[in-house]
């Protein structure tokens, strides 16, 4: 294999790996979202009963 070849296939496994990182922080990021979005929406609810109260 020439080293351009070689070197083709490091960026290759670095750009896999750099998408794999990416892919799990922005499942953390969604997971981090979705809860704060149900926790905000329970405190507006909660909220709303005080004020009707």
């Amino acid at each position: 294999m020439s080293k351009i070849e070689k070197h083709v296939d490091q960026l290759k496994d670095k750009a896999t790996e750099v998408k794999h990182r990416t892919e799990e922080k922005l499942s953390e990021v969604a997971h981090d979202l979705k809860h704060g979005a149900s926790d905000l929406k329970e405190n507006v609810e909660k909220k709303i009963d005080s004020l009707k109260k």
